[in-house]
């Protein structure tokens, strides 16, 4: 009976071979771990920006409530890693912070101005992480437009 087995120098060339291909799967490692964080980023920032844009909806254009547009400025919230609300800045991951800008249509000769009583653009700035140096968070600036839906 015959007995056949590789030779030592084929063993070694195989573990080469082998090896080089696992260094090159674990080289990819840190890009795609990357490319899951930014998408996740993504993903709260866009469900950051659809609540916020939700909660413009009931914002008061006249003086006589608590929850009109001229407080927004004054107003930050805060969201954790998913883009859920927070009651305070405790385990918050994201930041939003507001400024009212006059909205107005770029054209030709002159922008066209809204009047303020009834739309206002919002800058919507969104920053990330909370706990980090203002210098090292990313920051996201958005603007969303909220026009006055009711009389009150």
């Amino acid at each position: 009976m015959s007995r056949q087995a590789f030779s030592l120098v084929e063993v070694v060339i195989a573990m080469g071979v082998t090896s080089f291909a696992v260094l090159a799967l674990i080289g990819t490692l840190p890009t795609g771990i990357k490319s899951v964080q930014d998408s996740s980023n993504e993903t709260a920032r866009a469900n950051i920006l659809q609540e916020i844009r939700a909660e413009l909806q009931e914002v008061s254009f006249g003086t006589n409530s608590s929850n009109n547009i001229t407080s927004l400025p004054s107003q930050t919230n805060y969201y954790n890693n998913d883009g859920d609300i927070l009651p305070n800045s405790t385990g918050a991951y994201y930041v939003a912070s507001f400024a009212l800008v006059n909205a107005s249509i770029p054209s030709s000769t002159t922008d066209v101005q809204f009047q303020t009583t009834v739309a206002r653009s919002i800058q919507v700035t969104l920053a990330y992480p909370f706990t980090a140096p203002a210098a090292s968070q990313t920051t996201s600036t958005n603007y969303l437009l909220a026009a006055k839906q009711k009389n009150y």
